[in-house]
């Protein structure tokens, strides 16, 4: 990434074999507003099947997060703060604490009463902040004891679930380890840093979940915050890509919500490029009607190859009908018909026939670009720079024709995709989008041979001519 970008000390990296990492308490978030939005994103689920418990487990958890917090930030907090740090951190098992030399614990001490312990510690702090939250613990702590068995057990079994979240040694060791360099949120979303986020999804489902959550609605808070910070001519645009996006989608309609958020960014100059490999895996973390709210800020589509028909129906609604020239059976008749005999008639069809992702080849893709559609090579998507120059890329804002080709180092932005025709040099290692560049918009595609039902000439601009594939089959167009 940083010798595509050609800016090596503007590309930071947090997660497995990481550099850097990430300040969560930021300008702008105070220490209540990590703990409240971690809180909502572990129970951001809308079918969340013990709703009766919801505000005691919340409470649980945010004294946890809140003991956490403090150990990770203050150093001159008590020793008991230190030997919680290390129990939630996950070096004992859960409620069950290990007997150490010189502590009050024993094996039957529960985390209750280490929460108990070292709330009444932390009383001694003069942060008012810390006051006020300690003392609201202390409360819930106490209406705690007076809760039927029952009860505390199917709220104790939610929270169990919720805290192995908080207990892995990659996360809390990771995102927020004082020995590497630490980046905040405000260098991202106004200087420009690039931030690559590598958690390992698949090992650790519930520590990405959780973290990649976070990051997440962080820097969409801090993007619609910065036109308040950098003057709007000076604003570059800000990516946000995520793959594997159910791991890290929040489905509530509240302010931390992808929902709300992605409404409110698209208009902040902001992209956001989400991979996902069907929406069975979305519909069982944020539910379906949340799901159609997210779909709708997407202006673009990329349809790979999958089995699943729910993406096939999708991108047959999105990428609409195609217009087709049927011939008629031999037998019609014209006063049967309301067209002359044995003369070609216009028929509308689906762009995507019955089964025709699950048959795409692997690197191909049908794509919908701005009402335009086309399919090709899905390694044509890559270049957004030209990877052959080693230099600074200046602000997207940049006014420039469209139609003119621009410097080898403007960056393109999503809008520009379409009236761009990448192709591969003759090496086939390095990329060439200037010089493929082209004032012929995607109206004039597919060329007429590959479809001869179609009449294309309606299509072309007067002084375009339809692109050839050069004998290379590979680069046509599948429809």
């Amino acid at each position: 990434m940083a010798k595509r970008v050609g800016r090596e000390n503007d590309v930071m990296e947090i997660g497995e074999n990481a550099t850097h990492s990430l300040n969560f308490l930021s300008e702008g978030n105070t220490l209540r507003d990590l703990i409240n939005r971690i809180t909502l994103l572990i129970d951001d689920r809308p079918d969340d099947k013990n709703p009766f418990f919801e505000e005691n487990r919340k409470a649980m958890m945010k004294a946890m997060l809140l003991l956490y917090c403090l150990t990770r930030r203050d150093r001159k907090l008590s020793e008991a703060l230190d030997f919680c740090s290390r129990y939630i951190q996950g070096s004992s098992q859960a409620w069950n604490l290990p007997p150490e030399d010189g502590s009050p614990f024993t094996k039957s001490t529960t985390y209750l009463e280490v929460a108990k312990y070292c709330a009444a510690k932390l009383q001694q702090t003069n942060n008012p902040l810390l006051r006020t939250a300690l003392s609201g613990i202390t409360d819930t702590l106490e209406s705690w004891e007076k809760t039927e068995e029952r009860t505390m057990s199917n709220c104790r079994a939610g929270i169990r679930n919720n805290i192995e979240n908080m207990r892995s040694r990659l996360l809390l060791n990771t995102l927020d380890n004082p020995r590497l360099p630490q980046i905040s949120i405000n260098d991202l979303s106004i200087n420009g840093i690039i931030l690559v986020i590598n958690l390992p999804g698949l090992s650790f489902p519930a520590d990405t979940r959780l973290a990649g959550g976070l990051i997440k609605a962080l820097m969409m808070d801090a993007m619609v915050n910065r036109e308040e910070q950098i003057r709007a001519p000076d604003q570059r645009y800000v990516g946000l890509i995520m793959d594997e996006y159910p791991l890290i989608t929040t489905g509530s309609h509240s302010r931390t919500g992808d929902a709300r958020q992605l409404q409110v960014i698209r208009s902040k100059g902001v992209f956001a490029i989400a991979a996902t490999q069907g929406f069975s895996n979305l519909v069982n973390e944020i539910g379906i009607n949340v799901l159609h709210s997210i779909l709708v800020n997407f202006g673009n589509h990329f349809f790979l190859k999958t089995t699943e028909p729910g993406v096939e129906a999708y991108a047959n609604q999105i990428l609409g009908p195609r217009l087709a020239r049927a011939q008629p059976p031999e037998n019609d008749t014209p006063w049967k018909t309301d067209y002359a005999p044995h003369s070609p008639r216009i028929i509308s069809t689906s762009i995507i026939t019955p089964g025709a992702l699950a048959t795409l080849e692997t690197h191909c893709a049908f794509i919908k670009l701005h009402n335009q559609f086309r399919t090709f090579l899905a390694h044509h998507l890559v270049p957004l720079y030209d990877t052959r120059h080693n230099v600074t890329l200046p602000p997207v804002s940049a006014k420039r024709d469209a139609t003119e080709p621009p410097s080898d180092a403007t960056l393109f932005s999503i809008k520009d995709v379409r009236k761009l025709i990448f192709n591969i040099d003759e090496s086939g290692t390095g990329w060439n989008p200037i010089e493929a560049l082209s004032p012929v918009d995607l109206d004039c595609y597919p060329p007429p041979e590959t479809d001869p039902f179609l009449n294309w000439d309606q299509y072309l601009k007067p002084d375009a001519t339809p692109p050839t594939n050069n004998g290379d089959d590979s680069d046509d167009a599948l429809f």
